[in-house]
């Protein structure tokens, strides 16, 4: 259902990005295209919200317990939620920091997942120039992680229905997007994996919602665990050799929209191929830089189509980054423990997709 779903979305979101760009010049379009991708976006968004209920509530949910560092969980939820709370003039604080790396065990997509829900109705909810702050505290064997606001709070009678399904608790009379079920999905993933979930508010000043974990170990050593982003580099081109990128995809309008991005970059060859086979026999003879192809086509899977360039010594090292729709947790790792070198979900980010690009490109040529 997942892939049924995201796909007509790709086209949804991927044109109007397009739209966007080629419409810069045209206040009045550029921002219809805007409002179309801000639907979309919002559509996608409930549209993972209630996939991920759906298979919790069967029992289908898989997860992947690691030990996790709070450090590491720390700075990577809050890099990822800062743009949102610029957007919003909040104010971010994280009092995780390498100077006490507590290990809890946990799965690391889904707890971060869960900080950046709690972040992200802290930062909504808040008022301009208010706080949100990433702390935690312990007891002898746990570890409390807490989310803390300086927003609106909840009234005390409205407390009791705060992990209600599909309950707003009235926010839906006002302009705060939400589906009503993150909170319920939070809590779910939470005791799935062994925890505790709990909050304290009091309206008009403020709500902490809190994680409680057994504590794992402690990590007595710095952690080293983090990575930075590298410095954006452009692909220096030659005029005897362009990079050439192979695109297997069976779907027209996705196939379309592919060659529309690409048009976007001048000095990329793009060779496109409507199946499996005819993606194969491309690689073998004209051994493109990069691939990119589907998971699903009509004549073969993209899981074989991996394997076969494995297996041919003059196809082996060329990158191959899985192209689909689908964007279930398993289904990303299954994908790199396969082989992919890369995973791009549909509907396509523009701006994620170029970066993941260039990387190849940048590395094949370098």
């Amino acid at each position: 259902m997942s892939h049924e779903l995201r796909t007509p979305l790709n086209a949804i979101l991927g044109f109007s990005q397009l739209i966007s760009l080629e419409a810069q010049d045209n206040a009045e379009i550029s921002d219809f295209s805007q409002e179309i991708e801000r639907a979309g976006n919002h559509l996608l968004s409930l549209v993972n919200d209630l996939i991920d209920l759906s298979r919790i509530e069967s029992g289908k949910l898989d997860l992947s317990m690691e030990p996790i560092t709070l450090s590491s969980l720390g700075l990577d939820s809050i890099a990822l939620i800062n743009p949102l709370a610029e957007k919003h003039h909040i104010h971010l604080h994280n009092q995780l920091t390498h100077h006490d790396d507590i290990v809890i065990l946990a799965d690391p997509l889904r707890l971060k997942q869960v900080i950046i829900n709690l972040l992200s109705n802290g930062i909504k909810y808040n008022k301009t120039n208010g706080s949100v702050t990433l702390s935690r505290t312990l007891t002898e064997h746990h570890v409390r992680i807490l989310v803390k606001d300086t927003g609106i709070g909840i009234s005390t009678e409205k407390q009791s229905r705060i992990f209600n399904a599909f309950d707003r608790l009235g926010a839906e009379c006002g302009t705060i997007e939400g589906s009503g079920i993150g909170l319920v999905i939070t809590k779910r993933l939470i005791e799935a994996m062994g925890g505790g979930i709990g909050f304290e508010s009091t309206e008009h000043h403020g709500s902490t919602f809190w994680l409680e974990f057994p504590i794992h170990a402690y990590c007595i050593t710095q952690n080293t665990a983090q990575k930075t982003l590298a410095d954006k580099t452009e692909i220096t081109q030659t005029t005897t050799h362009l990079p050439v990128v192979l695109c297997i995809e069976d779907n027209p309008v996705n196939l379309k929209f592919i060659k529309a991005l690409f048009a976007k970059r001048d000095g990329i060859v793009l060779l496109e191929a409507l199946t499996g086979e005819m993606g194969l026999t491309l690689a073998k003879s004209q051994h493109p830089d990069l691939i990119l192809t589907d998971i699903h086509l009509p004549d073969s899977y993209g899981y074989q189509i991996l394997a076969q360039l494995k297996a041919d010594p003059n196809t082996k090292n060329i990158p191959v980054i899985a192209l689909t729709a689908d964007a279930m947790n398993e289904d990303i790792v299954r994908a790199r423990e396969a082989g992919f070198t890369g995973y791009i979900t549909k509907p396509i980010d523009i701006y994620a997709f170029f970066d993941l690009i260039d990387h190849y490109l940048v590395e094949q040529h370098s």
